[in-house]
């Protein structure tokens, strides 16, 4: 009777076993239901289920009046990325959508992901909103270096003129 719920809970359990990962997605596909790539602004830890959106912003709705939906990757469940890198990047996102790279670098602690967990996110598309898949691949060390720089500052109480708001 439900679906979307049923598979959306069964690749959450799943989530670590790849080969039944992708019998489940094919499984979904076959019943209709869409599934949306990873993406670090949207996608959690596990699998969610989220209501497709029209460029009308209204969602599609079906004969009984309900609302269609969509199951989102979780991040999570991306090969050689696991629940701690997921959860820290789901923890520095917050309720705020990560507005570009430079966002991304200054408020997730990349010294806590290694950079085969970065090249898993981007080659699964996670990584998108935020530039191009080679660009990032070819960037990634620029990254790493950037953010471990920001947040050791941070740590050690150093700020830039930028960091003060008028209060």
């Amino acid at each position: 009777h439900y679906p979307i719920e049923f598979m959306t809970a069964m690749l959450s359990v799943e989530r670590g076993n790849t080969e039944k990962v992708v019998n489940l997605v094919t499984e979904c596909r076959r019943l209709g239901i869409e599934i949306r790539q990873p993406d670090i602004n949207c996608s959690d830890v596990d699998f969610t289920i989220e209501p497709v959106e029209w460029s009308d912003h209204c969602g599609r709705h079906n004969l009984l009046g309900q609302k269609e939906l969509a199951i989102r990757f979780g991040l999570g469940a991306i090969k050689n990325v696991g629940d701690g890198p997921a959860q820290i990047i789901v923890d520095a996102r917050g309720d705020e959508p990560f507005a570009d790279l430079d966002d991304f670098i200054r408020r997730v602690d990349l010294r806590h992901l290694n950079k085969r967990v970065l090249e898993c996110l981007v080659c699964a598309g996670a990584l998108d909103r935020l530039g191009e898949r080679n660009a990032l691949l070819s960037a990634l060390d620029q990254m790493i270096a950037q953010s471990q720089e920001t947040h050791r500052a941070k740590e050690i109480g150093q700020t830039s003129l930028f960091d003060f708001s008028p209060n």
